[in-house]
């Protein structure tokens, strides 16, 4: 019998805008808070995740890195992890500028997340088992301060 337990991953289970100003000085300041999970749906092992960064762009200016010191996640858990993100000033390019006009218009702004993450399961007598876990999501905010809960923002394991 071959046994094939799911993979350890993150997903942003929710996020909103809480701040988003862009002034005649081509200055932007943002902030946004996001929620990532960390699962593990392994019934018979904790696993570990380290290396954990991601970076919060609105059309290729980062905003911020999202960070996390390594941590556990115990067997058939999940651990949440809170990103309060506060831009300082970003100097926009008069394009960039324009985005930005728009998504204020629009009331909504698109920001991409990607990033990576490392996990571990310790498996009994053979040792650990080790996955690289990559996030690539854009993340489509309205203006009002609603929150969205993405479906579709998941690690992939490779």
């Amino acid at each position: 019998m071959i046994v094939r337990p799911k993979v350890p991953q993150m997903s942003v289970v929710r996020a909103n805008v809480d701040n988003f100003s862009y002034d005649m000085s081509s200055n932007l300041i943002v902030k946004v808070s996001i929620v990532i999970n960390a699962e593990n749906d392994n019934a018979k092992a904790h696993a570990s995740f380290y290396e954990t960064i991601f970076t919060l762009t609105f059309h290729g200016v980062k905003v911020a890195y999202l960070r996390a010191d390594p941590f556990d996640v115990p067997q058939n858990s999940s651990t949440p992890l809170y990103y309060p993100v506060e831009s300082t000033s970003i100097s926009l390019t008069p394009e960039e500028g324009e985005v930005a006009e728009m998504s204020l218009d629009q009331k909504q702004v698109v920001f991409d997340l990607k990033g990576n993450t490392r996990t571990r399961w310790r498996v009994g007598f053979i040792g650990s088992v080790k996955f690289w876990l990559h996030l690539n999501c854009q993340l489509k905010l309205p203006l009002d301060g609603s929150t969205i809960y993405p479906k579709k923002c998941s690690t992939k394991s490779r």
